[in-house]
């Protein structure tokens, strides 16, 4: 056994599953690779929805749009019951200010300890982000 196999198998203490892991810098590889197609497609969807935005509460005012979207709503509030209150309200509780970040960080810490790239937890924070600041639009 030669010096530098017995340091190899003195410093690399992963077993099982851990062992066929790949490491911090190669999980982030990728990103560099990345970063520039996300940025570009995050200001297009945001250009898209405000323009969208925009033309819905402006340029189509009166419109029969939006007359089907006011008929659609009346229609839901008139066929509204109480299942569908509790249903509705167990829903609202889980895009709440407390319960998205907590629930957004144990989705990506399961995705990063089962991936083996950093994509899962990526995507996960790319979706879950830019649905939130859909709001801030």
């Amino acid at each position: 056994m030669t010096d530098r196999t017995a340091v190899a198998r003195r410093t690399d203490h992963r077993v099982g599953a851990d062992a066929d892991r790949h490491s911090l810098r190669e999980r982030l590889e990728p990103l560099g690779a990345a970063w520039r197609p996300l940025t570009a497609t995050g200001i297009v969807l945001v250009a898209v929805l405000s323009v969208t935005g925009l033309v819905l509460t402006r340029a189509l005012d009166g419109s029969r749009v939006v007359h089907w979207d006011v008929d659609v709503e009346t229609w839901l509030v008139d066929h509204r019951t109480s299942a569908l209150d509790v249903v509705a309200e167990g829903g609202t509780w889980f895009s709440e200010t407390f319960v998205v970040p907590v629930v957004l960080l144990i989705a990506v810490l399961i995705a990063w300890r089962v991936s083996a790239r950093l994509a899962a937890p990526v995507l996960l924070h790319v979706a879950v982000g830019g649905e939130k600041l859909i709001y801030l639009v």
